[in-house]
């Protein structure tokens, strides 16, 4: 008798294909879940970036002081921010996944990386379980993995720099150290004050005793929005009435029309060009820059009314009513770079910039209307305050205060 062989194999390929589908299943899971990980990282890094570096341009542009949790550069981040979706959910709807960090010298909070000053604006960003808000692993759960985390962080700086990428026309005399006002010694200077070295017309003055003589100018005098530990001075929202003319030409707010486009050819229509876009060229303290004087206080009202019309919703406000002014409602046209000229180079063809201040103007209509200004500007004048504004980003040097000029630029550094 023989035994029977039972060669029947039917169903053993069940066996393998089982085997590839678990495989498959967990290299899905790997790839599916390290995706969902891949562009969550991917979408906290920009809402990070993007919050930092908001942050950082309330800090330069807003309120330079203030670094609380009430203030704007704390506010911007945390906002723009919580605008962001990862993975489909918005940040705001887990505020905890949010941390931001102003630099704040009273209190060494979060000093920038680089070199340790308190002008930088750091911004975390979490989903994980720690924070409420971990991912979702999909496929993970099938070996045991249920949630899944990514983190990011960015870190904005404000710097100073020293050059201007959109000067206004307007040669503006500098601040000076004050001898003699009105027929007497006065050691005061003050928005009616005039630099009495010189008649209007140019001429050397004798009639002033040698002591106390006639008034000196110092750059160490003249404006400066930001002391050298990158706080406001009391320059920060001085109220100037800029005022052009041979009789205005050394009174405080006088200024000199400039030709900033040779390509142009100077004249009312690159005049107004000039004060109403921006000239494609950069300009720094120690660039000499010409006068035109063909430009008349008709052709200048009528380019600062055309730069007014550009930004109607700005204004010189208190907007929480605490005390606090700057420039509200502005989309930043209204907020220009202006150069500033020794008292010495008024007479001159030509005069260097000593250094570039912001300049928010005020205009007739603002709502509300600046409280220094009770009308509008009169024929040949220009009103506003001296405040700081962003400025070309090639040439930064430092923090704020590092350099004579009032302008600003931000770059993310982390």
């Amino acid at each position: 008798m023989h035994a029977r062989i039972h060669t029947n194999e039917r169903g053993a390929t069940l066996v393998h294909v089982a085997f590839i589908l678990l495989g498959l299943v967990g290299l899905s899971s790997f790839v599916f879940d390290f995706g969902v990980v891949w562009v969550s990282r991917r979408q906290a890094q920009n809402a990070a970036d993007a919050a930092a570096h908001a942050g950082a341009v309330a800090l330069a542009l807003d309120d330079f002081s203030d670094r609380s949790q009430s203030g704007s550069a704390y506010q911007a981040a945390a906002a723009t921010a919580f605008r962001h979706r990862i993975w489909g959910e918005e940040l705001g709807d887990v505020p905890t996944a949010v941390e931001v960090f102003v630099s704040d010298p009273g209190s060494s909070t979060a000093p920038c990386p680089d070199d340790g000053s308190y002008a930088c604006v750091r911004v975390e960003i979490y989903r994980d379980a720690a924070h409420g808000s971990a991912l979702p692993a999909l496929f993970g759960s099938l070996i045991g993995v249920t949630e899944q985390e990514v983190k990011a962080t960015a870190t904005a700086k404000v710097f100073a720099t020293e050059q201007a990428n959109c000067l206004k026309p307007w040669a503006v005399i500098d601040r000076w150290e004050e001898h003699w006002e009105d027929g007497a010694a006065s050691s005061v200077w003050t928005l009616d004050s005039e630099y009495d070295k010189y008649t209007p017309g140019g001429e050397l003055r004798t009639d002033i005793p040698p002591n106390p003589g006639p008034d000196t100018y110092s750059p160490a005098n003249g404006f400066d929005v930001y002391d050298d530990e990158s706080q406001y001075t009391a320059d920060y929202g001085t109220p100037l009435v800029l005022k052009m003319g041979v009789a205005n030409r050394f009174k405080a707010g006088g200024f000199r029309a400039l030709t900033l486009d040779a390509e142009c050819g100077g004249g009312p229509d690159c005049y107004t060009t000039a004060v109403t876009q921006c000239v494609e060229k950069v300009f720094k303290p120690g660039d000499l820059v010409g006068y035109e004087d063909s430009i008349d206080a008709e052709t200048n009202d009528l380019a600062r009314d055309a730069l007014c019309g550009l930004d109607p919703g700005g204004s010189w406000a208190d907007p929480d009513g605490d005390g606090v002014f700057a420039p509200t409602g502005s989309n930043g046209t209204r907020i220009v770079q202006v150069p500033l000229i020794d008292p010495e180079e008024m007479l001159n063809g030509e005069a260097h910039i000593r250094s570039i201040v912001g300049f928010f103007i005020s205009c007739p209509g603002d709502s509300p209307p600046d409280p220094a200004f009770a009308s509008a500007p009169g024929s040949g004048e220009v009103f506003g305050r001296v405040v700081q504004t962003t400025g070309d980003n090639s040439a930064v040097t430092g923090g704020p205060g590092s350099n004579p000029s009032a302008l600003l630029t931000v770059a993310l550094i982390r």
